[in-house]
């Protein structure tokens, strides 16, 4: 290629730049055009602390940060995981058309795409992917976090046990019966605890954490006061959509994540074998015998109990 060529290229490119360039402040408030791109990282590349191949463009013309993060109400981190992993398209290009290339644009369009419960466990998986590294082994979002987000990025809302005990009463009595016995009253032995009475707010938020449902630490508000069905299933909107419009099979896929098999863990973040690490620490400076562990519905496993020699 002849130099002359090559110093056009450069000017074309140089051009495009400026007219696709995104555009950003500088001290003196003056506009600097250039291409903005996000460098993401991904499970293994956040545990080496570089970057990975994904890249995205796309605040090189959606410039206004704050207007993106007034759109996403529910605080999705489009920082970590992106635009396209949501609205697809091509976050690469910075040709406008290319970019917005099979793209979905607001809720309504994107909630379209969910045509079975793969569409939502590839998002999930996505998701997974560029999630920072796990703080522990049972803590990492990548542990089953995930469902708390619809295919559109907003929080799945949770639709509260009575919805899904109408039909599961009589469909799965044994199972709804004994959980509705037990762990649906695991709340009401927290809240007679002596520590958790004594506790401050902090202290109690260890405890919310786990005997609620759908407990939002950012806020402190819960769905549901014990360990109910969506507890350990997810929030029930996506798969209850499933099932109301006849396609129950799907439902049970996403209903039933996290489950014996599956790579999301729904029961880890909880059954912690460190989650209780507090509770010792209050009894032991108390005084008190190992007996204050012990809720009343496994009362036939107390230390007591046993026959000692």
């Amino acid at each position: 290629m002849s130099r002359k060529k090559i110093y056009l290229l450069i000017s074309v490119s140089a051009i495009l730049g400026f007219l696709l360039g995104g555009v950003s402040f500088s001290q003196n408030n003056k506009f600097i055009y250039e291409v903005k791109q996000f460098l993401f990282n991904n499970k293994t590349a956040w545990a080496e602390n570089i970057n990975s191949d994904k890249v995205e463009k796309c605040m090189t013309c959606h410039i206004d940060e704050e207007k993106l993060r007034a759109s996403h109400p529910d605080r999705f981190p489009f920082d970590i995981y992106g635009c396209s992993v949501c609205h697809e398209g091509n976050g690469e290009s910075l040709v406008k058309e290319l970019a917005h290339e099979g793209m979905y644009y607001g809720r309504r369009d994107m909630q379209r795409r969910l045509k079975s419960a793969e569409t939502l466990f590839e998002f999930w998986g996505k998701l997974a992917d560029l999630t920072p590294g796990e703080s522990g082994s049972y803590q990492g979002k990548e542990m089953g976090d995930f469902k708390r987000f619809n295919i559109t990025g907003d929080k799945a809302i949770y639709v509260g046990s009575k919805k899904c005990i109408k039909c599961h009463a009589g469909l799965t009595y044994p199972h709804v019966e004994r959980w509705l016995r037990i762990k649906f009253k695991s709340f009401d032995h927290v809240k007679k605890a002596p520590d958790y009475i004594a506790g401050d707010e902090e202290y109690r938020k260890t405890c919310l954490k786990c005997h609620t449902t759908g407990y939002d630490e950012a806020t402190g508000e819960y769905s549901e006061e014990g360990v109910t069905c969506e507890a350990c299933h997810g929030p029930g909107e996506t798969y209850s959509y499933f099932m109301e419009i006849g396609k129950a099979s799907e439902g049970q896929k996403i209903a039933k994540l996290g489950t014996y098999g599956t790579s999301y863990n729904a029961c880890g973040p909880c059954h912690d074998s460190r989650g209780h690490e507090m509770r010792l620490k209050f009894f032991q400076a108390k005084g008190a015998s190992d007996e204050w562990f012990f809720p009343q519905y496994t009362t036939p496993y107390k230390t007591s109990f046993f026959v000692k020699d």
